[in-house]
């Protein structure tokens, strides 16, 4: 365990929708992270105050700035957005990062993914039994992007796992109980069928 928690976790996509939660979680377990994203300034506005952040930038249109950013790290929590008229990116930035962590040796990731992948609601809990039946554009981008995950941690070259959040934002309470020492399993956590949606 204290091998794990001298580890360095790198936030991909850190000034997002949820990276202050992530931050946070990790800040108070004790664990470095390095922040990482397109804007010096605004990382170093959002966690420069905490002492156990790094903060790195990167382009996701240049390997060779995923690659640094990635470099010496031993996990990685994913958690790029894409604007709505983007969503076509999902798939091919993750595909990015991938090559890049294997390239760089990282050991583990976790992408925070969404329900979106599994499609209209068949049962009134969503598990791994359920069928990833996507009717959206949003959806068939997301589960792409998840493929790539899955085909990586079974090339056995990285070891992968996701989050699966609802539509909404996890909040800060449901990040901070994240168990970010075990970045390695496979297991994906039980949620709620979301309402339809039409994203």
């Amino acid at each position: 365990m204290r091998g794990r928690l001298t580890e360095k976790i790198a936030l991909v996509g850190a000034t997002g929708a949820i990276g202050k939660s992530v931050a946070d979680a990790l800040s108070r377990q004790g664990r470095c992270y390095r922040v990482i994203g397109r804007s010096q300034s605004t990382l170093q506005k959002q966690f420069g105050d905490d002492p156990l952040a790094e903060v790195a930038t990167w382009d996701p249109e240049d390997e060779q700035t995923i690659r640094q950013a990635l470099k010496g790290v031993s996990a990685i929590v994913y958690m790029v957005g894409v604007p709505y008229t983007d969503f076509h990116l999902h798939p091919i930035l993750m595909r990015r990062v991938i090559d890049a962590a294997i390239a760089e040796n990282v050991d583990r990731l976790l992408l925070i993914g969404t329900l979106y992948v599994f499609g209209r609601p068949q049962s009134e809990r969503i598990t791994e039994e359920h069928p990833k039946e996507p009717h959206t554009y949003k959806g068939r981008k997301r589960k792409e992007q998840e493929d790539i995950v899955l085909a990586a941690h079974g090339s056995g070259k990285i070891k992968t796992t996701r989050f699966t959040k609802g539509a909404r934002t996890p909040s800060a309470r449901a990040c901070s109980k994240m168990d970010f020492t075990a970045l390695g399993s496979d297991v994906c956590p039980t949620r709620r069928a979301p309402s339809n949606t039409t994203h």
